[in-house]
C-alpha cells in the first residue's frame, strides 16, 4: 500500500507533513479537553483512547492546556481556542455545513508542538477526532503521528447509506437470527463505523408505522436510535403517507379510503397510473377522519422509536405526467376542496398534498420526552418523497412543472424546518443550462420558502437495478449539488467498502482526491454516465485499481492481508454484470422469467442456465476468498466474525445459483419435449428435477443445521427469505414436471402489490 496518509473522508484541505512522536516514552499521550464536556466530546476522547491504546498507549487527560500533546477546542467556549489559528483556518467554520461539523487540525509551533483540535460545534470536534486517529502509528514503542495540516467541512449535510438488502423497504441486512443483545452489539458497533466514515444518514428499517414488529422492538430501536444521535447519526425508518403499494410486505395499518371508520363504505380516489386497484389504497387526502387516523399512527411511531429520520413515501408516481394523469381521478369531496385539475396550483394538487405533508409533519413534530431529552421538531427529519419524486429521463417540460408543482407546495407548507423533499437521481437539464438540483434549489428558494432538498440515489448496487457488491457511482456525487442530504440507497452488509466510497464522495464531492468524473457537457452524455457506472461498464483505476480507493478501503477494515482477499471479492462479476450471490433476496432472480406458465423460449432456458452457472462459480470464488481473509484476522477482532458470515452465506448462495442451474436446463429439455421432441424421454426429465430437489433439500437442511430463523425483524433479513426461496424452487420444478406430463401450461402467478 502507498505510505502516504489517507484521511478517509479526504478533507476539504489537507497538507501532510513530516510526524513526530506525540506521547511520553511509557506510551501516554496527555489529552486537554474543557472541563464538564458534552456528550460528543466525550465520544471524541473516548475514540481517541480506543485508538491510542488499540496502538498499545494509553490517554492521561489534564486540565492544563500547557501539559497536552493533543488539545481538543471548541471556539467561543475554550478562551484559546483560535490563538494559533489562521484566518484561512477559522474561515472553514464560515463555509456551508463548516459551522456545524467542519474542524481544524495543526500543530503549533510552540516547543512542545502541541496537536490542535478546533471545531464550533461539538459533531465538528467528533469529526476531527476521527480524521485524527487515522494519522496515528507506533515507531520506537511511542504513539507518533503524520503530520497534517487539515481544514475541513462536508459538501452535503447529512450523507447517507442503506443498511437494508430491499432499497428503503426492508430486510436487515445485519440480522443473523442471534437474537436481540448480538444485533444490538452488531449494530454500535456499525453505527461506530459509520462515525469513522462520517456518515450520519443510515436507512435503518422499513417499511411501515408498527411500533410493535416484536416484543421489545420499541425499545431497542429508540436504544439504538440513541446511540445514533449521540454521534450525530440519523437512523431512519421508512413507511408510507398514502399508497401503500407494498401490500403484504407492508408491516403498518393499510388504511383503506372510507365513509366511515373503522368499516364504513370503501370509496375510489386519487390513485397510481396503470393501478386502479390502489385508488382506494388511503389516497384521499379531503378525508379528515382519515387524515387524523394517519396522524395517530405516525405520532406513536415516533413516540416509541424517536427516529432520527423518517422516509415517508405517498402515491409512487415518479413522474410529472403520471401526477398529471393521477390527479383528476381524486373523488368529489378532494375536487370541492382543490378544483382545479393543474398540479402545481394552490387549489389543485400543490395545495392537497402541501396539506397532507404538513399534517404528517405536524404529528411527527408534536412528539417530546422530557425523560429522553428527545424533541422530534429538533432531531427527527421527515423525508417526503412523492407524487412526483421526478425521474432523471424526463424533458426539460416536465422537469419545469416538476419545479413550479414543488415550489408551490413549499410555499404552501407551514412546517420547514427540519423538512425535506426527496427526489431520485437527476442531472443536466436537455438544454445543458444548469445542474437539475441546482436548478430546484433556486426554485426553492425563489418560489418557495427554501425547503430542504434530499437525493435519493438508487445507482446500483441497491438492490431495484442489480445488487452488485461495489460500484464507482459515487463519483457523480458532484451532479447533487443544491440538496442538503444525498441519500445513497445502497451500502449495507455485503458492502462495507461501499458504504466507504458513498462517504468519500458525498464529504467531499466536488474534489476527487482518488479519482474526479468531470460533469457531462450534454443531458444524454450525463444519463450514459449514470447508466454505465450504475451497470458496472465503468471502473476507474483510482476506485478499482491498484493502490486504489478499494484496496485501501478493504486495507482499514480488514487488514492488509486479509484486505487483498476482499477487495478480489468486491471486483467480483461475471460475464453478464452479475455480483456473487451472498443473499438471496437479490435482483439476480429478476433478470429471467422462470416461472413455467410464461412459455420462456427452450433457447433463453439454456442461456438463463448458462448465466446462473456463471454466477455460482462467481459466488464460489467469493466464498473461497472470504474463507482465506477469516482465517487472517484475529479471533479477538469482530471483523473476522463478520467475514464468517459472508463466507457461509456464500455457500448458501452458490448452491442456490447451483439449484437455479439445472433448474433452467430442466425447464429447456421440458419445452423442447413440450413442444414435440419426443426423442426427450419423460424418465430423462423426472430424473433430472429428481436430482433437483434432492439437491434442494440438502440445501434447505444446511441452512437448518448452519443458521438459526429465530429473525427479529419482521421479514427475517435475508434469512426470511431463504424458505421462500426453498419454497418456490420445489414448486417450480412441480409445475414443469406437471406441466409437461398434463400438457398444462397453467396461469402465471398474480401482481401481488395493490
Amino acid at each position: 500500500m502507498n505510505n502516504t496518509p489517507q484521511i478517509i473522508p479526504t478533507p476539504a484541505f489537507v497538507k501532510y507533513s513530516a510526524g513526530r512522536p506525540i506521547s511520553r516514552r511509557d506510551g501516554t499521550v496527555r489529552v486537554a479537553q474543557r472541563s464538564r464536556p458534552g456528550r460528543k466530546e466525550q465520544i471524541a476522547l473516548q475514540v481517541l483512547r480506543e485508538a491510542v491504546e488499540k496502538l498499545g498507549g494509553r490517554v492521561q487527560t489534564v486540565r492544563t492546556v500547557a501539559r497536552a500533546h493533543i488539545v481538543l477546542s471548541l471556539l467561543d467556549r475554550d478562551a484559546n481556542a483560535n490563538t494559533h489559528l489562521t484566518k484561512a483556518d477559522l474561515s472553514t467554520f464560515e463555509k456551508p455545513n463548516g459551522a456545524e461539523q467542519g474542524y481544524v487540525i495543526k500543530a503549533t509551533r510552540a516547543a512542545n508542538a502541541q496537536i490542535q483540535l478546533v471545531a464550533q460545534d461539538p459533531q465538528g470536534l467528533l469529526y476531527a477526532t476521527v480524521s485524527l486517529v487515522q494519522l496515528l502509528h507506533t515507531k520506537d514503542g511511542r504513539i507518533c503521528w503524520h503530520g497534517a495540516h487539515v481544514r475541513d467541512w462536508p459538501t452535503f449535510r447529512y450523507r447517507g447509506n442503506a443498511w437494508t438488502i430491499w432499497v428503503e423497504c426492508g430486510r436487515w441486512s445485519y440480522e443473523r437470527g442471534d437474537g436481540a443483545d448480538a444485533y444490538a452489539r452488531r449494530i454500535e458497533r456499525k453505527i461506530d463505523f459509520s462515525l469513522q466514515n462520517k456518515v450520519n444518514l443510515i436507512i435503518f428499517d422499513g417499511f411501515g408505522w408498527n411500533n410493535q414488529r416484536f416484543p421489545g422492538y420499541a425499545d431497542l430501536m429508540k436504544r439504538l436510535a440513541k446511540y445514533a444521535r449521540e454521534r450525530g447519526i440519523k437512523l431512519l425508518f421508512g413507511g408510507y403517507g398514502a399508497g401503500y403499494g407494498a401490500g403484504p410486505l407492508y408491516d403498518g395499518v393499510i388504511f383503506r379510503n372510507r365513509r366511515s371508520y373503522p368499516n364504513g363504505r370503501i370509496y375510489k380516489c386519487y390513485r397510481f397510473v396503470g393501478r386502479d386497484r390502489s385508488a382506494t389504497f388511503g389516497t384521499c387526502i379531503a378525508n379528515d377522519a382519515l387524515m387524523k387516523l394517519k396522524q395517530n399512527e405516525l405520532r406513536q411511531f415516533v413516540t416509541a422509536v424517536e427516529p432520527g429520520a423518517l422516509y415517508i413515501h405517498c402515491v409512487d408516481n415518479e413522474g410529472v405526467a403520471g401526477h398529471v394523469r393521477s390527479w383528476p381521478t381524486r373523488c368529489e369531496a378532494c375536487r370541492r376542496r382543490w378544483p382545479n385539475d393543474a398540479i402545481d396550483a394552490p387549489d389543485g394538487a400543490a395545495g392537497a398534498f402541501a396539506e397532507l405533508y404538513d399534517a404528517l409533519c405536524d404529528a411527527v413534530f408534536s412528539v417530546k420526552n422530557p425523560k429522553t431529552g428527545y424533541k422530534a421538531a429538533r432531531d427527527c427529519t421527515p423525508i417526503l418523497v412523492s407524487p412526483v419524486y421526478t425521474a432523471r429521463y424526463e424533458s426539460d417540460a416536465d422537469w419545469d412543472l416538476a419545479c413550479r408543482y414543488w415550489a408551490a407546495i413549499s410555499r404552501l407548507m407551514k412546517n420547514v424546518k427540519n423538512v425535506e423533499f426527496g427526489f431520485r437521481e437527476q442531472f443536466l437539464r436537455e438544454d445543458g443550462r444548469d445542474l437539475r438540483f441546482r436548478e430546484m434549489r433556486r426554485v426553492l428558494d425563489t418560489d418557495g420558502k427554501g425547503h430542504a432538498i434530499n437525493a435519493l440515489v438508487f445507482a446500483g448496487a441497491a438492490g431495484n437495478d442489480n445488487d452488485h457488491l461495489y460500484n464507482a457511482n459515487p463519483v457523480l456525487s458532484k451532479y447533487y449539488e443544491g440538496a442538503e442530504s444525498i441519500l445513497n440507497c445502497s451500502g449495507h452488509a455485503y458492502q462495507e467498502p461501499l458504504q466507504m466510497l458513498n462517504a468519500e464522495y458525498a464529504w467531499r464531492a466536488d474534489a476527487g482526491a482518488w479519482f474526479d468524473e468531470p460533469i457531462a457537457q450534454t443531458f444524454p452524455n450525463a444519463i450514459n454516465q449514470y447508466d454505465t457506472y450504475r451497470d458496472g461498464l465503468r471502473r476507474p483505476a483510482g476506485i478499482f485499481g491498484p493502490e486504489g480507493f478499494l484496496e485501501t478501503a478493504c486495507h482499514r477494515l480488514y487488514g492488509p492481508e486479509a484486505g487483498a482477499h476482499m477487495a478480489t471479492v468486491n471486483r467480483l462479476m461475471t460475464a453478464d454484470g452479475e455480483a456473487p450471490l451472498g443473499y438471496l433476496f437479490n435482483t439476480a432472480f429478476l433478470h429471467t422469467e422462470a416461472q413455467w406458465a410464461k412459455d420462456v423460449p427452450p433457447e433463453r432456458a439454456r442461456h438463463s442456465s448458462t448465466r446462473w452457472q456463471r454466477i455460482a462459480d462467481v459466488t464460489q470464488t467469493a466464498a473461497t476468498e472470504t474463507r482465506l481473509a477469516e482465517a487472517l484476522v484475529p479471533n479477538t477482532d469482530p471483523i473476522r466474525e463478520d467475514l464468517a458470515w459472508m463466507a457461509d452465506t456464500f455457500l448458501v448462495g452458490r448452491e442456490a445459483a447451483e439449484i437455479m442451474t439445472r433448474y433452467f436446463a430442466l425447464y429447456a429439455i421440458a419445452q423442447d419435449r413440450y413442444v414435440g421432441d419426443k426423442t426427450i424421454k419423460l424418465d430423462t426429465i423426472d430424473q433430472a428435477s429428481a436430482a433437483i430437489l434432492r439437491r434442494i433439500d440438502l440445501l434447505e437442511a444446511y441452512m437448518t443445521r448452519h443458521f438459526s430463523n429465530a429473525t427479529l425483524d419482521y421479514l427475517g433479513g435475508d434469512i426470511g427469505h431463504w424458505p421462500n426461496f426453498i419454497a418456490s424452487s420445489r414448486k417450480r420444478v412441480a409445475e414443469v414436471v406437471a406441466g409437461v406430463r398434463k400438457r398444462d401450461r397453467g396461469e402465471p402467478e398474480p401482481y401481488s402489490w395493490w
